[in-house]
């Protein structure tokens, strides 16, 4: 399998908006809503990760992977046509072999993802609840809160740090 991995750039941006428009809300730990084309752009060109790459199958554009700065989240989008071709598993393998201590956050309902991780050794160390305002509180009173859904499981690899 010719894999490569390119880093990302403006080129790149409108198959990236398509990869993001495959996402399922069970995938998305983001947003909840599709960004604009305006504010996709922006959000690239700020150069948000510490590493960010669009995957290639043999030249062709098939996923994107990141490393966010500081915490060193690795995040992997296959796109729909090159699934279940062990292209995530090739790329993070390939991550691994660097040596640094990796954590993903992964959506419960992302199934195929903790299969993954935990397949490569990577163990689930926290769940992450994020709250949502049900409406908006009246003037001077208060919010109340509700559980809306766990955004991510924060995994890390069981034989390191």
């Amino acid at each position: 399998m010719d894999i490569d991995l390119r880093p990302v750039g403006p080129r790149d941006y409108g198959f990236l908006y398509r990869l993001l428009e495959e996402k399922t809300p069970e995938q998305n730990i983001s947003h909840r809503a599709m960004p604009t084309w305006e504010e996709h752009v922006a959000f690239n060109d700020a150069k948000p990760y510490a590493e960010d790459y669009v995957i290639l199958l043999s030249d062709v554009p098939a996923g994107r992977v990141y490393i966010t700065k500081g915490l060193n989240e690795v995040g992997i989008h296959i796109a729909r046509p090159f699934r279940r071709r062990g292209i995530a598993r090739a790329v993070l393998k390939r991550l691994q072999a660097g040596g640094e201590t990796l954590h993903a956050n992964i959506a419960p309902g992302n199934v195929h993802s903790q299969d993954l991780f935990t397949s490569m050794g990577f163990t689930l160390v926290q769940h992450t609840y994020r709250w949502e305002a049900l409406t908006a509180p009246p003037e001077g009173g208060r919010v109340r809160l509700s559980p809306w859904r766990v955004p991510h499981a924060d995994c890390r690899p069981s034989n390191r740090g």
